[in-house]
């Protein structure tokens, strides 16, 4: 395992640094992650930090998600015809424990020559104040930016405040996101880095808001994704030049197969429905603002589901659930291998009140067949239809988890 922090970037120049890696042909990336990933702030997110490294990127990072989502459903993101130099995992504030070592696993499986980096962006966020060393009341960066009234975008002004404030400074800890992390990096032969602290929690918490967006610190700035994209360079470089060889060039490698594979149908945020349904059944975008889509079912109807794999494979389906009573009935689904309640409770999931998805497991459905799925919804009088959101089949290694199960919109 190989970790490298910011610090050790420092001396050479961004040119220098980037001309080593886009050396010859420019590296394939993959990146899955975060918002920070993406690009949100930045005024063209297409400035982020994988498409400053090279014009050939498949982001695939959501806002807000974790790593699930990818890790069930791999081959169906990527493809069977996609080939990579360099991957990148960016997952650590987002639930890095709950499937990054299966996306890391299946990454490793099928590109066995790619370069995966994993990510560790703690940050402004992460930092915590009291008024005195003996105190116990601790409050995070925003909370106590609040007390100062300072306005936005003044990060000079708020940095004189840290370096001149009395009280006491540390970091919120993420000890077993960090030991997943660590072991996921031994475990496929990958590197990480994080960015380092400096020799008090204040002087490293001044030198994080320096890349991180001025007004909530969360996300990071221009200049961080040019830092960030510099420590990329780095570990590319260092890859190359250990192995003597451009291992950036896998196409003159095989590329392994996805194993089991995947088979995932996200409807809700494409609108891309590939079952047959009965004429009583409606795909409807019911939100055209985010564009969301979801099959509405107001009497029985049916829809035929094929399991493409060779082996009989757990069916899992995904739909609308609510925190508000009343706002959408159960679902009732049923086919040769039983019948199912889909209960659209969101067990206090749906946090923003606007629905969130719910994904359970409804039986087996026989190998290499299509299988009739009959639906109706449990009961009437309901502010809003039932809605049915995907269905997907899993490897049998890594299974969907129950609440906000599939890819996240960006906004």
């Amino acid at each position: 395992m190989v970790v490298v922090s910011v610090n050790q970037l420092s001396g050479s120049t961004d040119g220098t640094r980037r001309q080593l890696v886009t050396a010859g042909d420019p590296l394939r990336i993959a990146v899955f992650g975060s918002s920070h990933s993406w690009g949100a702030t930045l005024e063209d997110r297409f400035m982020a930090y994988p498409y400053r490294l090279s014009p050939r990127v498949d982001n695939f990072a959501y806002f807000a998600s974790g790593p699930n989502y990818p890790a069930v459903c791999t081959q169906s993101i990527i493809g069977n015809h996609a080939i990579y130099d360099l991957i990148i995992l960016e997952y650590y504030v987002s639930g890095a424990q709950h499937g990054l070592a299966e996306l890391a696993r299946r990454l490793r499986s099928r590109f066995p020559e790619a370069i995966i980096i994993v990510m560790k962006f703690n940050g402004p966020f992460d930092a915590l104040r009291a008024p005195s060393i003996d105190s116990e009341e601790w409050q995070d960066l925003m909370s106590w930016k609040k007390t100062l009234d300072l306005p936005n975008g003044q990060l000079n002004e708020f940095v004189n405040e840290i370096e001149n404030d009395t009280g006491v400074w540390r970091f919120r800890e993420h000890p077993n996101t960090d030991r997943a992390i660590n072991r996921v990096v031994r475990e496929i032969g990958g590197y990480q880095f994080h960015l380092p602290q400096a020799a008090t929690a204040t002087k490293t918490l001044v030198s994080y808001l320096r890349f991180f967006d001025k007004d909530r610190h969360q996300l990071l700035s221009a200049r961080g994704h040019e830092w960030v994209a510099d420590m990329c360079s780095q570990i590319v470089t260092k890859h190359i030049l250990a192995h003597q060889k451009a291992t950036r060039q896998v196409k003159r490698a095989s590329v392994a197969s996805w194993g089991k594979g995947d088979s995932c149908n996200i409807w809700w945020t494409t609108g891309g429905m590939p079952y047959p349904f009965s004429e009583n059944l409606v795909l409807n975008q019911y939100d055209e603002t985010r564009g969301k889509f979801a099959l509405e079912i107001t009497a029985t109807g049916w829809l035929d589901i094929e399991n493409p794999f060779h082996d009989d494979r757990t069916l899992y389906l995904s739909f609308l659930a609510s925190d508000t009573p009343g706002t959408y009935p159960n679902g009732v689904i049923s086919h040769a291998g039983g019948s199912f309640v889909l209960d659209t409770d969101a067990g206090g999931h749906d946090k923003h009140g606007v629905g969130i998805v719910r994904t359970i497991p409804v039986g087996l459905l026989v190998a290499g067949k299509t299988t009739r799925i009959n639906v109706k919804p449990q009961s009437a009088g309901t502010t809003l239809p039932f809605r049915l959101a995907g269905a997907t089949f899993t490897n049998g290694d890594v299974t969907p988890v129950e609440f906000n199960f599939g890819p996240h919109f960006n906004r």
